[in-house]
């Protein structure tokens, strides 16, 4: 089954409530993010593999040009506010995060 728009974690998430779908695969973060804007338990899910698939790393991009944008991100990343939505929208993710990060560092060494 697929799931198209902007909402296809929200719509996979439902499915699997509804037992209409085993299983979901989508970015861990986000799954988790998702699941804490419904309101759900995450104990009542599992993430499989424990460790990441890929070790791809985050970024960010801007458009070319701008810098009043990149300014204003950058302000933003600095200032004490960027800790609190970080703490809010992350907080319950950040133990698994340091771990993936671990994970991955140590498979660059292998």
């Amino acid at each position: 089954m697929a799931f198209e728009g902007f909402d296809v974690r929200s719509k996979g998430i439902q499915a699997v409530n509804t037992g209409e779908i085993d299983a979901m695969v989508s970015d861990r973060v986000l799954l988790t993010g998702e699941i804490n804007r419904q309101g759900l338990n995450p104990n009542n899910y599992q993430t499989i593999p424990e460790q990441p698939l890929t070790c791809d790393y985050y970024g960010l991009i801007l458009p070319t040009g701008d810098p009043q944008w990149r300014n204003t991100v950058n302000t933003f990343i600095r200032d004490r506010s960027a800790k609190q939505v970080f703490d809010e929208w992350l907080g319950e993710y950040y133990p698994q995060a340091i771990a993936d990060l671990d994970y991955c560092q140590n498979q660059r060494k292998l």
